[in-house]
């Protein structure tokens, strides 16, 4: 049994940084390291985040730029342009996905001005594999698609480039509003009890999963 303070060791050893600007958190990465960056729209003058993209930092190529691994397309992560989409058409972009595929891009420019920060917080209950192994994986899926934003996005990506797994918290998001969804409109336009709704929700769900695996 570790003691109280090998724990707090390992927890210290997991990198979670703040969120920060690209030029600020370049130098902080290490090959195999999984990056967060925030996408924002402008909504009333102030910036407001649409949604995580995530990609896989690979070290230093041969012209000395700090590249990713990632899920995205030749004109951004989905096509989107940022003050420009409303976010209904983000949200479209970002479901249909259809023309993005696994590329390499130079870590500031995918950066953007949006922040960004290492997320390796799922090493807490997953041992990840190691960096040379991680880095192959993800240079490996180059020019691969397949995405969909509930069973393959870019998070699942890189969690399974790092971890060998397929987890995404946005995936569990948008399973959850179709659940709550189906459940409120059963309850709201039907008149159903909650009961009712509960298990309509719950089949939702369920019809979500098989669809997926």
């Amino acid at each position: 049994m570790s003691s109280p303070s090998t724990s707090a060791n390992l927890m210290n050893e997991i990198k979670k940084t703040k969120w920060m600007t690209g030029e600020e958190l370049i130098d902080q990465l290490e090959p195999a390291d999984l990056v967060e960056f925030s996408r924002t729209i402008a909504l009333a003058g102030r910036k407001r985040r649409v949604y995580a993209h995530w990609g896989i930092y690979i070290g230093r190529l041969h012209d000395e730029e700090h590249y990713v691994v990632h899920i995205s397309t030749s004109d951004g992560d989905f096509d989107v342009r940022p003050g420009q989409d409303s976010i209904g058409q983000i949200g479209t972009k970002i479901a249909d996905g259809s023309s993005a595929t696994v590329r390499s891009d130079k870590f500031l420019e995918v950066a953007g001005t949006d922040q960004c920060r290492i997320n390796n917080l799922m090493d807490r209950q997953v041992k990840p594999l190691p960096a040379v192994i991680a880095v192959e994986r993800a240079l490996h899926r180059l020019g691969t698609g397949d995405y969909h934003l509930i069973d393959y996005n870019c998070e699942h990506f890189v969690k399974l480039c790092r971890y060998g797994l397929r987890e995404s918290s946005q995936a569990n998001t948008a399973i959850f509003a179709v659940v709550s969804a189906t459940s409120l409109t059963a309850a709201t336009l039907g008149n159903a009890p909650a009961a009712l709704a509960f298990s309509l929700g719950y089949a939702a769900y369920s019809a979500i999963r098989r669809f997926i695996r």
